[in-house]
């Protein structure tokens, strides 16, 4: 049962708080690949393991949806938008974030902690709340949240 004082707020990082889905897939644009057949190999990809650029990258180029020198060119890209992070977050998320109380408030991501949690963090997002949950997998989410519903 949620108390008061276990109450907290959970909110996703992608497509939420940060606006990955625009600057990911037109990275992928650049080395030719439709938004659909990056899309197509987005889900079967996760299917078998979390978004990581080199493994994705490798991934397309195995399936030749792409080169070899391409899948490098975007693993480089990838990773410089990674490290640009706070550019990508939506132009409300600080402020809706500040409305809260940091105690209440958390980031539930299903990502590969490797990928997720140097975007989080150099975005600053995990400076406005209390816990940040990367999990894996198709149920990690649902796990965290009967977890807190305890």
């Amino acid at each position: 049962m949620i108390t008061m004082e276990k109450f907290i707020i959970c909110v996703d990082f992608d497509g939420v708080l940060f606006d990955s889905p625009s600057r990911v897939i037109g990275a992928f644009q650049t080395v030719k690949i439709s938004s659909q057949k990056f899309m197509e190999a987005f889900k079967d990809f996760r299917k078998e393991q979390e978004f990581l650029p080199e493994s994705f990258c490798q991934f397309l180029a195995e399936r030749g949806l792409i080169t070899q020198e391409a899948a490098v060119s975007l693993c480089e890209l990838l990773l410089k938008i990674q490290r640009d992070a706070a550019s990508l977050l939506y132009p409300d998320t600080i402020e809706f974030l500040k409305q809260f109380q940091r105690e209440t408030l958390m980031i539930l991501s299903r990502a590969h902690p490797d990928w997720q949690k140097p975007n989080i963090e150099s975005s600053g997002a995990d400076k406005y709340v209390a816990r940040v949950e990367i999990v894996q997998g198709e149920e990690g989410k649902k796990n965290v949240l009967q977890e807190l519903l305890e």
